[in-house]
């Protein structure tokens, strides 16, 4: 899993860490796919601590991002929110 300030740019600007959390705090804020808050939801009422929520929501942002750089294809919405709703399975081998 990826610890905060690893995989720094260059330049010592915002390391992958912080762009994949920006990324779910936008989510969660926008409600923008609304499966990223429900997830969040369902795994607190599941008595998950939010600090393994966020994990286990980001490792599946950072899946869907390895994938659209993997295949030079644009964000697969079925995959990720399948990948949502499969946690608190981690959402390796897909």
């Amino acid at each position: 899993m990826l610890q905060k300030g690893e995989l720094t740019d260059k330049e010592g600007g915002e390391s992958l860490y912080d762009l994949v959390m920006q990324t779910l705090d936008n989510q969660l804020r926008s409600r923008t796919p609304p499966e990223t808050k429900e997830t969040y939801d369902r795994l607190i009422a599941m008595g998950y601590p939010v600090e393994e929520v966020r994990r286990l929501i980001s490792l599946v942002i950072t899946m869907e991002i390895y994938y659209v750089m993997k295949e030079r294809r644009p964000l697969n919405m079925e995959r990720f929110i399948a990948a949502l709703k499969d946690l608190p399975r981690e959402p390796f081998g897909r």
